[in-house]
C-alpha cells in the first residue's frame, strides 16, 4: 500500500509516505491508523515516536472491526 517511508528533508521531526495515487484513500486511512495500529500489535514502536505523537495518541485505540 504504501511506497515508501522516509524522513522529511525540510522537517527535523517530520515524516514523508508517498504511497501509488490509486491506493490514496486507503493509503490515507492506513497512516491515520498506524500509531494506534502499532500500538495494538507491539508497543515497543511506539518508541519509534517522539514524545508529542504518543501523547498525541495516548487515548487513541485500535478497532480491529472498524480498522
Amino acid at each position: 500500500m504504501l511506497h515508501t517511508i522516509d524522513k522529511s528533508w525540510w522537517d527535523e521531526n517530520g515524516v514523508t509516505f508517498t504511497f501509488v495515487l490509486e491506493n490514496e484513500s486507503d493509503g490515507r486511512m492506513n497512516v491515520v491508523g498506524l500509531v494506534p495500529y502499532l500500538q495494538a500489535m507491539d508497543p515497543w514502536s511506539l518508541s519509534q515516536f517522539t514524545e508529542e505523537a504518543r501523547n498525541h495518541h495516548r487515548s487513541s485505540h485500535w478497532d480491529e472491526k472498524s480498522k
